[in-house]
């Protein structure tokens, strides 16, 4: 590599850091918000791809495969309740954790910086 392309990558350092990054999204953050929470809870909370999902995943005792039997009520609906009820918290907590670093960024708070 010549010494001008070291002084390009030097360059596009400077121009991408962390801190860089931070004043670039601070405008957008309330957009940014609500995009991270969806694509950043899907698949794990959801177990399905973030463009598949809804706001509320409906189940039915009907929709099993062939081979298995319909499941009976006095077993689905409980543990469906159950799931819904750990979802929820699990997407609660992430949007807790999501608007504290927003807020940090808002706040100006350098989070990137380790000591």
């Amino acid at each position: 590599m010549g010494l001008r392309m070291h002084r390009q990558v030097g360059a596009l350092r400077k121009v991408l850091s962390q801190q860089a990054i931070g004043i670039l999204v601070r405008p957008a953050l309330p957009r940014l918000c609500g995009s991270a929470l969806y694509f950043k809870g899907y698949h794990p909370i959801e177990h399905v791809h973030p463009l598949e999902g809804g706001a509320l995943r409906l189940k039915s005792r009907h929709e099993r495969r062939p081979h298995l039997p319909v499941e009976p009520a006095s077993l689905f609906y409980p543990r469906y309740f159950v799931e819904t009820a750990i979802k929820a918290v699990r997407w609660a907590t992430l949007a807790i954790r999501l608007e504290r670093l927003a807020r940090t960024i808002r706040n100006g708070s350098n989070i990137w910086i380790k000591r």
